[in-house]
């Protein structure tokens, strides 16, 4: 099999007109765009490198931001597909690059080094266990922030249980550089 010259993101590509803009100023839609597009441009240029590292193609690394207002305006578009759509799975818009490792040989070799090829082992595979209460920490605080962006009033936890379910995603998400 060849390998492909060019790649295209195989990612599902949402696009801004179904964000919901009531109320909003001009300059705030224009920011939210720009909210938006670095995500789904960042989410692209990763599928991309992933596809490559599937294939054992490592010269490309994942997307680098260029300053803090760059990974800001990430992690708002990323929040924004969130609310935008609360009913596709919690894990549709988990960041590319926190994606398992492909355990596949390089067929070239790792960026700044001898060429040497080299398996790429991820040691931190989580267990089937681990991955369903990650999800379902991640669909309550789904359910938790989209309803505080769209009522008035915060959200009211039911028990300590859910409390620090929303609060270890919480954590997660603001420890992502």
């Amino acid at each position: 099999m060849a390998t492909p010259t060019t790649f295209t993101p195989k990612r599902t590509q949402y696009p801004f007109g179904d964000v919901s803009t009531r109320y909003k100023s001009r300059s705030e839609i224009l920011t939210m765009q720009d909210q938006w597009n670095t995500f789904e441009r960042v989410e692209n240029y990763n599928d991309i490198v992933y596809q490559k590292l599937e294939l054992g193609l490592v010269s490309n690394m994942y997307y680098q931001f260029a300053n803090d207002a760059e990974f800001k305006n990430y992690r708002a578009g990323q929040q924004l597909h969130i609310i935008t759509y609360p009913n596709l799975p919690p894990g549709t818009f988990a960041p590319i690059r926190d994606r398992p490792m492909p355990a596949v040989a390089p067929k070239e070799g790792f960026p700044y080094t001898t060429g040497v090829e080299r398996f790429i082992v991820n040691t931190d595979v989580p267990t089937a266990s681990e991955t369903r209460a990650a999800l379902a920490d991640l669909e309550i605080y789904t359910y938790v922030s989209t309803f505080n962006a769209t009522h008035a009033l915060k959200y009211a936890f039911v028990d300590d249980v859910e409390k620090n379910a929303y609060e270890r995603v919480e954590l997660r998400l603001n420890a992502i550089p």
